[in-house]
């Protein structure tokens, strides 16, 4: 099939269907998006409160809670405890398929009354201390910490990863003692810094590599003692350093303005961020092939238009964590998922599931929402196998 431009149904502009977009559609059994990329990322978006939080109670045992959903929700909100016990079957909420009314309105007023849990975190018993956090998992003593997994000891910090006593920080993984950096990986003692891997005990980095004791550098690789990308000896380092005054507000100000007029803006730079690609296209990328418009992407496989996404193999329209393959217009989803479609925030070996919501650790399910361990639903209603398959092919045909 040849390339097509169409005009988005949302806000009017032109847009190209590549042919090997075609191919994926037809592989996946979907029809072509009426949505441009950029409509279709931001209605993925919507989808994902990270950072707002609220005051409210539980739905169920009353309890004072910090999460995302407001007190005047439509649907009922549970603390983690609550949602995640047996105290309560999503199931119960099931209603039988109405062929006389569309799918999306169903769909929509089963989703206003099946429960949600207050923050979109992992259970319970695997966030530590750490109650103003959201869409995380694994972390410690960590506060306003949002997007992130296996942290411990951390502030005011997204989509950070496996990382202690890191503060003001976006897009740090394996940090321990950073401060205000972004995009930084295997570093230890970084401050001010950006697109730095494998740096220690530094001050405003910007693009360095396995360097340690420098100041305000840029592309430098496997250094040491370097101020303003200027050799000095140990001796002629420190006492430079301490003539800087960084540990003062003013110190740091001030080195930082002389960082940005005589090196950071002269310096030639990479034009992309990232590592080990091939045939790609976007920012923030590596160890990824074939993969296109992706950005903060890692480890993908003939895949496209991603934002967040860690491990992907035949991914189109995804936002938001990883581990899947053969996925379209998905949300917070991972896990070693596999071929599902349009769904949000459902994850944990999730097959062959469409139009869901908060399911976890099921398979062949649609239209469903807060599903755990389950399969052949329709509508939050078990069906037997021949029941499903014969009831969803009517439902497509219907829609």
């Amino acid at each position: 099939m040849s390339q097509e431009t169409r005009i988005c149904q949302n806000c009017k502009s032109q847009f190209i269907i590549e042919p090997e977009d075609f191919k994926f559609y037809e592989k996946i059994k979907v029809p072509p998006p009426t949505f441009c990329p950029e409509c279709r990322m931001q209605r993925r978006m919507v989808l994902r409160n990270e950072r707002v939080l609220y005051k409210r109670t539980c739905s169920l045992c009353g309890a004072s809670l910090i999460g995302v959903y407001p007190q005047d929700t439509p649907f009922p909100v549970y603390c983690q405890k609550c949602w995640w016990s047996d105290t309560w079957d999503a199931l119960q909420y099931g209603r039988d398929y109405d062929f006389s009314r569309p799918f999306f309105t169903q769909f929509k007023e089963l989703q206003n009354r099946v429960p949600r849990q207050h923050t979109n975190n992992y259970s319970e018993d695997r966030l530590i201390n750490s109650p103003y956090s959201n869409c995380s998992g694994d972390i410690k003593n960590c506060y306003l910490v949002f997007g992130s997994q296996g942290d411990e000891d951390s502030l005011y910090s997204h989509y950070l990863s496996f990382s202690k006593n890191c503060v003001d920080t976006l897009y740090v993984m394996k940090g321990e003692w950073c401060y205000e950096c972004i995009d930084v990986e295997n570093s230890y003692n970084l401050a001010y810094s950006h697109s730095c891997i494998g740096c220690r005990d530094s001050w405003l980095l910007f693009d360095c590599r396995n360097c340690s004791d420098c100041i305000g550098c840029v592309g430098l690789r496997n250094k040491q003692y370097y101020i303003l990308n200027k050799s000095y000896s140990k001796e002629g380092y420190e006492k430079e350093k301490a003539h800087l005054g960084l540990d003062t507000r003013s110190g740091i100000e001030n080195f930082r303005k002389e960082f940005l007029e005589k090196l950071l803006y002269q310096v030639p730079r990479k034009y992309y961020h990232g590592k080990m690609n091939k045939e790609f296209s976007g920012d923030y990328i590596a160890n990824s092939e074939d993969t296109h418009h992706a950005f903060y992407t890692h480890n993908a496989r003939g895949s496209k238009f991603l934002f967040w996404c860690i491990n992907a193999l035949d991914v189109y329209d995804y936002f938001a964590w990883g581990d899947l393959e053969l996925c379209y217009e998905c949300v917070s989803g991972g896990e070693q998922m596999y071929n599902s479609k349009f769904t949000h925030t459902a994850w944990t070996n999730l097959r062959n599931a469409e139009y869901v919501s908060l399911c976890f650790a099921s398979q062949n399910i649609f239209g469903s929402i807060g599903l755990r361990n389950k399969q052949f639903c329709i509508l939050n209603i078990q069906y037997s196998e021949e029941e499903y398959f014969a009831l969803r092919e009517k439902i497509f045909q219907h829609m």
